[in-house]
C-alpha cells in the first residue's frame, strides 16, 4: 500500500520547471531526441492493473470498417454503409514514471504521445479483470510475459564552468549593456522624465553603471521628487531620516572629546 501511495504521489505532481532535454531512466541519462534508443506509442494505453511502481497497461486502437451496408433506391440509389467500430488490442506492457494531473484509475486512458525506454521484462498475472506482476502461474489465473518501458524523469545537467576568456567576454557585455542603459536614462531624464531622474538617483548612490556620487544621486532624486516621482520622495525621506538620528550620536561623541 505504502509503494502504491507514493505511485500515486508521483503520477499526480507535475514539474513547474521547463521540460528538460535528457531524461534519467534506471540512472543513465538519455537525450529525449535520440530516436534509436525511445519507443513511440501512437495508440491509447488502457490501464489494466498496478505493478509496485508503474502502470499494467494494454495498447489499443480503433478502427471502422462497413459491415454491409444498404443501397437506398428511393434516393438516387444512394449507398448507406454501416460503419462498425472494431477495438483492435495490442501489447501488454509495464509503463513506469508516467506524470499526469490526474491519477489514472482502473480502464482509464494514457493517450498518446508516450515515449518510454525498453527496460526490461516480466511478468503479470491476470485476475478476474485485472492483472497484478507475478511469476508462474496461479490458481486464480495465469501470467504472460510483458516488456517494461520507462518514461524517464527528468534531467538537467549542471551549468558549464565559464572559462576565463568567456567570464570577460560575459563581464564586457555587461558592462556594454550597462553603459547604453545609463545613457538612455540620461537622455530621458534630461528630457523631464521622472522615472528616468530617480532611476539615475538610486544608481548614483549605490554606484551602479555609474561611479558612486551620493552627492549627485541626492540631486537627482530631489529632481525626481520635485516631478512627481513618490519612490525618489520616500528615499529622501528615508536618507533624512538616517542622517536625523545620526547627528545627535556626533554630536555627543564631539562633546565628550572636549577637554
Amino acid at each position: 500500500m505504502k509503494k502504491l501511495l507514493g505511485l500515486i504521489v508521483t503520477a499526480t505532481v507535475l514539474s513547474s520547471a521547463a521540460q528538460s532535454s535528457f531524461k534519467m531512466v534506471d540512472g543513465k541519462i538519455y537525450s529525449t531526441t535520440d530516436s534509436s534508443v525511445w519507443t513511440y506509442f501512437a495508440d491509447n494505453l488502457k490501464v489494466i492493473g498496478y505493478s509496485e511502481d508503474g502502470f499494467i497497461c494494454e495498447s489499443y486502437k480503433s478502427e471502422t470498417h462497413d459491415a454491409g451496408g444498404h443501397v437506398d433506391h428511393l434516393a438516387n440509389s444512394r449507398y448507406h454503409p454501416n460503419n462498425v467500430a472494431t477495438i483492435i488490442h495490442g501489447q501488454k506492457l509495464i509503463l513506469k514514471n508516467y506524470r499526469s494531473q490526474t491519477y489514472p484509475t482502473l480502464e482509464s486512458d494514457i493517450s498518446p504521445p508516450i515515449n518510454a525506454i525498453r527496460t526490461g521484462q516480466t511478468s503479470i498475472t491476470r485476475s478476474g479483470n485485472t492483472w497484478a506482476t507475478s511469476s508462474g502461474y496461479s490458481s486464480s489465473g495465469y501470467s504472460v510475459s510483458v516488456n517494461v518501458y520507462d518514461m524517464g524523469v527528468d534531467y538537467y545537467p549542471p551549468p558549464r564552468v565559464l572559462t576565463p576568456e568567456e567570464k570577460n567576454a560575459a563581464e564586457k557585455k555587461r558592462a556594454e549593456q550597462e553603459k547604453k542603459t545609463v545613457q538612455w536614462l540620461f537622455s530621458q531624464a534630461t528630457n523631464g522624465s521622472p522615472s528616468a531622474e530617480s532611476s539615475l538617483g538610486f544608481r548614483y548612490l549605490k554606484g551602479q553603471g555609474v561611479p558612486k556620487d551620493e552627492a549627485l544621486g541626492r540631486q537627482w532624486l530631489q529632481k525626481a521628487a520635485a516631478d512627481g516621482d513618490d519612490e525618489a520622495a520616500a528615499k529622501l525621506a528615508s536618507l533624512a531620516a538616517i542622517q536625523t538620528n545620526s547627528e545627535p550620536a556626533s554630536s555627543i561623541s564631539s562633546t565628550n572629546s572636549q577637554p
